[in-house]
Protein backbone atom coordinates (compact mmCIF):
# COMPACT_ATOMS: atom_id res chain seq x y z
CA UNK A 1 0.00 0.00 0.00
CA UNK A 2 1.30 3.57 -0.87
CA UNK A 3 -1.07 5.75 1.41
CA UNK A 4 0.35 7.53 3.84
CA UNK A 5 -2.52 7.45 6.75
CA UNK A 6 -2.90 4.53 9.00
CA UNK A 7 -6.54 4.05 9.76
CA UNK A 8 -7.94 1.85 12.53
CA UNK A 9 -11.47 1.38 12.48
CA UNK A 10 -13.08 0.31 16.27
CA UNK A 11 -16.15 -1.62 16.24
CA UNK A 12 -18.01 -3.74 12.99
CA UNK A 13 -21.32 -3.34 13.93
CA UNK A 14 -24.19 -2.78 12.14
CA UNK A 15 -22.99 0.26 10.80
CA UNK A 16 -19.34 0.39 11.54
CA UNK A 17 -18.84 -3.07 8.94
CA UNK A 18 -19.93 -1.36 6.09
CA UNK A 19 -18.25 2.08 7.08
CA UNK A 20 -15.22 0.23 7.26
CA UNK A 21 -15.54 -1.55 4.26
CA UNK A 22 -16.35 1.69 2.29
CA UNK A 23 -13.09 3.13 3.72
CA UNK A 24 -11.06 0.01 2.40
CA UNK A 25 -12.29 0.15 -0.94
CA UNK A 26 -11.81 3.92 -1.33
CA UNK A 27 -7.94 2.86 -1.45
CA UNK A 28 -7.26 6.07 0.39
CA UNK A 29 -5.62 4.56 3.49
CA UNK A 30 -4.04 1.72 5.06
CA UNK A 31 -6.27 0.31 7.18
CA UNK A 32 -6.51 -1.76 10.57
CA UNK A 33 -9.35 -3.04 12.16
CA UNK A 34 -11.01 -4.07 15.18
CA UNK A 35 -13.97 -6.00 17.25
CA UNK A 36 -14.58 -7.38 20.25
CA UNK A 37 -15.64 -10.44 18.50
CA UNK A 38 -12.96 -12.04 16.41
CA UNK A 39 -14.96 -14.19 13.83
CA UNK A 40 -16.87 -10.82 12.96
CA UNK A 41 -13.51 -9.08 12.28
CA UNK A 42 -12.30 -12.37 10.43
CA UNK A 43 -15.35 -12.43 8.27
CA UNK A 44 -14.80 -8.36 7.27
CA UNK A 45 -11.73 -9.47 6.37
CA UNK A 46 -12.57 -12.50 3.92
CA UNK A 47 -14.65 -9.38 1.82
CA UNK A 48 -12.42 -6.41 2.27
CA UNK A 49 -8.56 -5.46 2.29
CA UNK A 50 -7.13 -4.51 5.25
CA UNK A 51 -5.53 -6.06 8.62
CA UNK A 52 -7.10 -7.21 11.35
CA UNK A 53 -5.97 -5.78 15.14
CA UNK A 54 -6.26 -8.64 18.40
CA UNK A 55 -5.66 -5.93 20.92
CA UNK A 56 -7.06 -2.25 21.46
CA UNK A 57 -3.09 -1.79 22.22
CA UNK A 58 -2.99 -3.03 18.70
CA UNK A 59 -4.90 -0.30 17.37
CA UNK A 60 -3.15 2.39 17.81
CA UNK A 61 0.29 1.34 17.98
CA UNK A 62 0.42 3.27 14.57
CA UNK A 63 -2.33 5.01 14.12
CA UNK A 64 -2.58 8.12 12.30
CA UNK A 65 -6.53 8.17 12.91
CA UNK A 66 -8.46 6.18 14.81
CA UNK A 67 -12.28 5.92 14.19
CA UNK A 68 -14.94 4.02 16.41
CA UNK A 69 -18.21 3.25 16.15
CA UNK A 70 -19.80 1.89 19.23
CA UNK A 71 -23.01 1.57 20.75
CA UNK A 72 -22.88 3.32 24.38
CA UNK A 73 -21.66 6.12 26.44
CA UNK A 74 -20.01 3.06 28.90
CA UNK A 75 -18.37 1.07 25.83
CA UNK A 76 -16.57 4.11 24.69
CA UNK A 77 -15.35 4.76 28.47
CA UNK A 78 -13.91 1.18 28.35
CA UNK A 79 -12.61 1.30 25.12
CA UNK A 80 -10.58 4.45 25.36
CA UNK A 81 -9.87 4.78 29.39
CA UNK A 82 -10.17 1.09 30.31
CA UNK A 83 -6.86 -0.32 32.04
CA UNK A 84 -6.07 -2.34 28.18
CA UNK A 85 -8.28 0.69 26.47
CA UNK A 86 -6.49 2.75 23.71
CA UNK A 87 -5.51 6.02 25.95
CA UNK A 88 -2.09 5.04 26.85
CA UNK A 89 -1.27 3.81 23.19
CA UNK A 90 -2.18 6.73 21.08
CA UNK A 91 0.31 8.75 18.90
CA UNK A 92 0.83 12.49 19.30
CA UNK A 93 -1.15 14.50 17.12
CA UNK A 94 -3.32 11.86 15.49
CA UNK A 95 -6.84 12.62 15.12
CA UNK A 96 -9.90 10.60 16.58
CA UNK A 97 -13.27 10.32 15.30
CA UNK A 98 -15.96 8.76 17.29
CA UNK A 99 -19.23 8.05 15.50
CA UNK A 100 -20.80 7.00 18.36
CA UNK A 101 -23.97 8.35 19.59
CA UNK A 102 -23.04 9.48 22.96
CA UNK A 103 -23.90 11.73 25.69
CA UNK A 104 -22.07 15.44 25.12
CA UNK A 105 -20.89 15.19 28.22
CA UNK A 106 -18.92 12.05 27.40
CA UNK A 107 -18.06 14.11 24.20
CA UNK A 108 -16.39 16.79 26.21
CA UNK A 109 -14.79 14.43 28.68
CA UNK A 110 -13.11 13.07 25.69
CA UNK A 111 -11.61 15.61 24.43
CA UNK A 112 -9.92 17.37 27.61
CA UNK A 113 -8.69 14.30 28.29
CA UNK A 114 -7.36 13.65 24.65
CA UNK A 115 -6.34 17.37 24.34
CA UNK A 116 -3.87 16.48 27.36
CA UNK A 117 -1.92 14.33 24.78
CA UNK A 118 -2.17 16.71 22.09
CA UNK A 119 -4.64 14.99 19.89
CA UNK A 120 -7.85 16.17 18.28
CA UNK A 121 -10.96 15.04 18.78
CA UNK A 122 -13.90 14.97 16.76
CA UNK A 123 -17.78 13.67 17.89
CA UNK A 124 -18.95 12.79 14.79
CA UNK A 125 -22.10 10.66 14.87
CA UNK A 126 -24.00 9.91 11.96
CA UNK A 127 -27.40 9.76 10.73
CA UNK A 128 -28.96 7.41 7.77
CA UNK A 129 -29.34 3.95 9.33
CA UNK A 130 -27.85 0.54 8.01
CA UNK A 131 -29.05 1.26 4.69
CA UNK A 132 -26.84 4.66 4.73
CA UNK A 133 -23.77 2.99 5.86
CA UNK A 134 -24.35 0.28 3.09
CA UNK A 135 -24.79 2.64 0.36
CA UNK A 136 -22.14 4.93 1.59
CA UNK A 137 -24.70 8.01 2.06
CA UNK A 138 -24.48 9.14 5.86
CA UNK A 139 -24.89 12.06 7.53
CA UNK A 140 -22.39 12.99 9.54
CA UNK A 141 -22.83 16.12 12.21
CA UNK A 142 -19.36 17.24 13.60
CA UNK A 143 -17.98 18.53 16.37
CA UNK A 144 -14.33 19.34 17.40
CA UNK A 145 -11.78 20.92 15.81
CA UNK A 146 -13.04 22.52 12.34
CA UNK A 147 -9.01 22.30 11.05
CA UNK A 148 -8.64 18.30 11.92
CA UNK A 149 -12.00 18.00 10.44
CA UNK A 150 -10.76 19.39 6.99
CA UNK A 151 -7.56 17.36 7.07
CA UNK A 152 -9.67 13.63 7.90
CA UNK A 153 -12.93 14.78 5.29
CA UNK A 154 -11.65 13.06 2.67
CA UNK A 155 -11.85 9.72 4.94
CA UNK A 156 -15.30 10.31 6.47
CA UNK A 157 -16.77 10.89 2.52
CA UNK A 158 -15.55 7.36 1.97
CA UNK A 159 -18.99 6.48 3.70
CA UNK A 160 -20.93 9.44 3.91
CA UNK A 161 -22.37 11.83 1.77
CA UNK A 162 -22.56 14.91 4.10
CA UNK A 163 -20.85 16.34 6.73
CA UNK A 164 -21.64 19.37 8.96
CA UNK A 165 -19.72 21.19 11.43
CA UNK A 166 -21.70 21.83 14.55
CA UNK A 167 -18.98 23.74 16.99
CA UNK A 168 -16.90 22.76 19.53
CA UNK A 169 -16.20 19.21 21.15
CA UNK A 170 -20.03 17.66 21.75
CA UNK A 171 -21.70 19.98 19.73
CA UNK A 172 -22.05 17.05 17.22
CA UNK A 173 -23.64 15.01 19.67
CA UNK A 174 -26.01 17.87 20.57
CA UNK A 175 -27.25 18.14 16.37
CA UNK A 176 -27.77 14.33 16.78
CA UNK A 177 -29.97 14.68 20.17
CA UNK A 178 -31.93 17.38 18.09
CA UNK A 179 -31.80 15.19 14.91
CA UNK A 180 -33.54 12.72 17.16
CA UNK A 181 -36.21 14.28 18.41
CA UNK A 182 -37.27 15.56 15.33
CA UNK A 183 -37.54 11.95 14.01
CA UNK A 184 -39.07 11.08 16.94
CA UNK A 185 -41.65 14.25 16.59
CA UNK A 186 -42.21 13.10 13.04
CA UNK A 187 -42.59 9.16 14.00
CA UNK A 188 -44.72 10.14 16.88
CA UNK A 189 -47.14 12.70 14.51
CA UNK A 190 -47.57 9.46 11.63
CA UNK A 191 -48.15 7.18 14.48
CA UNK A 192 -50.82 9.43 16.09
CA UNK A 193 -52.19 10.29 12.88
CA UNK A 194 -52.13 6.42 12.19
CA UNK A 195 -53.72 5.68 15.35
CA UNK A 196 -56.13 8.91 15.12
CA UNK A 197 -57.17 7.63 11.28
CA UNK A 198 -57.49 3.50 12.26
CA UNK A 199 -59.82 4.85 15.15
CA UNK A 200 -61.79 6.93 12.68
CA UNK A 201 -62.09 3.26 10.50
CA UNK A 202 -63.12 1.79 13.91
CA UNK A 203 -65.66 4.20 14.88
CA UNK A 204 -67.15 5.04 11.01
CA UNK A 205 -67.54 0.99 11.00
CA UNK A 206 -69.17 1.22 14.31
CA UNK A 207 -71.50 3.70 12.91
CA UNK A 208 -72.77 1.89 9.91
CA UNK A 209 -73.01 -1.55 12.24
CA UNK A 210 -75.13 0.64 14.59
CA UNK A 211 -76.98 2.20 11.44
CA UNK A 212 -77.52 -0.83 9.99
CA UNK A 213 -78.82 -2.94 13.03
CA UNK A 214 -81.32 0.24 13.56
CA UNK A 215 -82.31 0.27 9.89
CA UNK A 216 -82.89 -3.60 10.24
CA UNK A 217 -84.99 -3.04 13.42
CA UNK A 218 -87.02 -0.19 11.68
CA UNK A 219 -87.04 -2.25 8.61
CA UNK A 220 -88.41 -5.33 10.44
CA UNK A 221 -90.80 -3.79 12.59
CA UNK A 222 -91.86 -2.50 9.20
CA UNK A 223 -92.44 -5.88 7.49
CA UNK A 224 -93.74 -6.88 10.50
CA UNK A 225 -96.56 -4.26 10.55
CA UNK A 226 -97.08 -4.59 7.23
CA UNK A 227 -97.12 -8.70 7.49
CA UNK A 228 -99.75 -7.87 10.25
CA UNK A 229 -102.41 -5.48 7.24
CA UNK A 230 -101.61 -8.21 4.94
CA UNK A 231 -102.69 -10.78 7.30
CA UNK A 232 -105.90 -8.40 8.94
CA UNK A 233 -107.12 -7.61 5.16
CA UNK A 234 -106.77 -11.41 4.19
CA UNK A 235 -108.75 -12.42 6.83
CA UNK A 236 -111.46 -9.79 6.21
CA UNK A 237 -111.18 -10.73 2.90
CA UNK A 238 -111.84 -14.40 3.52
CA UNK A 239 -114.75 -13.54 6.17
CA UNK A 240 -116.48 -11.88 2.95
CA UNK A 241 -115.97 -14.00 0.96
CA UNK A 242 -116.89 -16.19 3.21
CA UNK A 243 -120.25 -14.09 4.40
CA UNK A 244 -121.02 -13.37 0.65
CA UNK A 245 -121.31 -17.29 -0.23
CA UNK A 246 -123.50 -17.43 3.43
CA UNK A 247 -125.37 -14.37 2.29
CA UNK A 248 -125.87 -15.91 -1.26
CA UNK A 249 -126.72 -19.26 -0.80
CA UNK A 250 -129.23 -17.96 2.15
CA UNK A 251 -130.95 -15.60 -0.86
CA UNK A 252 -131.26 -19.15 -3.03
CA UNK A 253 -132.48 -21.43 -0.25
CA UNK A 254 -135.18 -18.42 0.92
CA UNK A 255 -136.31 -17.73 -2.40
CA UNK A 256 -136.92 -21.79 -2.49
CA UNK A 257 -138.37 -22.72 1.01
CA UNK A 258 -139.56 -19.35 2.87
CA UNK A 259 -140.82 -16.99 0.53
CA UNK A 260 -142.00 -14.69 2.94
CA UNK A 261 -139.52 -14.95 5.67
CA UNK A 262 -136.54 -12.39 7.08
CA UNK A 263 -135.44 -10.14 4.62
CA UNK A 264 -131.33 -10.74 3.60
CA UNK A 265 -130.15 -7.51 4.77
CA UNK A 266 -131.57 -8.93 8.78
CA UNK A 267 -130.10 -11.74 7.56
CA UNK A 268 -126.36 -10.69 7.16
CA UNK A 269 -126.78 -8.94 10.13
CA UNK A 270 -127.75 -11.61 12.36
CA UNK A 271 -125.20 -13.79 10.63
CA UNK A 272 -122.45 -11.04 11.93
CA UNK A 273 -123.33 -10.67 15.68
Amino acid sequence: MNNNKNVTFIGLGTMGYHMAGHLSKSSLVNVKVYNRTIKKAQQWLSEFAGEMATTLEDCVSNADVIITCSGRDEDMMEIVFSDNGLYQGLKEESIFIDHTTTSFKLAKHISDKLKEKNIFFIDAPVSGGESGALNGVLSVMAGGDRHALERVKPIIDSYAKNIGYMGDSGYGQLAKMVNQICISGLLQKGYLRACFLQNLRVWIWRFLLVQLLLVRRSLGKWIIEQLRCIRENLILVLRFNGWLRIWVIALIEQKKTIPNSTSPKKFIIAMLI
